[in-house]
């Protein structure tokens, strides 16, 4: 077991995406000693991250149950990262993890899913999530008026070249703020999940 790694680390997958792709990334950092675990969540993940942060928590009570860890660590991709940050600053994450971990989450918001709405005009229909993620939406004002818990040591990792989630829209106060050089061009976000250098600062996250 890797240095810091006792206790089990839950990933969590955030935006259109699944917790099968991040397979790789959970592979990487089992190769590294972690004792990973992946979030069971609404389809898709396009649901009101209040919503998803309950559900993250019913992940967490298993494996907790499961590994008999008074704790656990999240890491959260894209806007697995505010799903996070929402279980701990609003719900009981406080009293159930010991390091978050945030890998292109947009804090201040993106307008991105605007774009996205409108290629796919029923996106914005169907998915509350997708209007969460945007500036000044109500739930990031929320969460920016809450401080993080004592006690909890968080990360935001970015990418510099991500034209997504873009370091200065990643910047999570009180945090750790750690920006990555070398994202391919257009496809900066999508490569985070399969990125070595993703999952080797996810792990000195971990360890530090």
């Amino acid at each position: 077991m890797a240095e810091g790694g006792t206790l089990p680390v839950v990933l969590v997958h955030g935006f259109l995406s699944t917790r099968e792709m991040l397979g790789l990334l959970g592979a990487r950092l089992w190769s590294k000693g972690f004792d990973v675990h992946f979030t069971a969540l609404s389809p898709l993940c396009i649901q009101d991250v209040r919503k998803l942060a309950r559900e993250l928590d019913a992940t967490v009570l298993r494996v907790l149950k499961r590994t008999g860890a008074p704790r656990c660590h999240l890491v959260g991709i894209s806007q697995g990262g505010l799903i996070g940050v929402y279980y701990i600053k609003v719900l009981d994450g406080r009293e159930k993890v010991g390091r978050l971990v945030s890998v292109g989450t947009p804090f201040a918001g993106t307008w991105a899913p605007a774009a996205g709405m409108v290629a796919v005009p029923w996106l914005g229909v169907v998915s509350r999530g997708v209007w969460q993620t945007m500036p000044l939406s109500s739930l990031l004002r929320e969460l920016a008026g809450i401080p993080l818990p004592e006690g909890i040591e968080a990360t935001s990792i970015s990418i510099q070249g991500d034209l997504i989630a873009p370091p200065a829209r990643c910047r999570l106060e009180g945090a750790r703020n750690v920006v990555l050089e070398g994202a391919p061009p257009l496809i900066g976000h999508q490569w985070m999940g399969f990125s070595p250098a993703v999952a080797d600062a996810i792990g000195e996250a971990l360890t530090r």
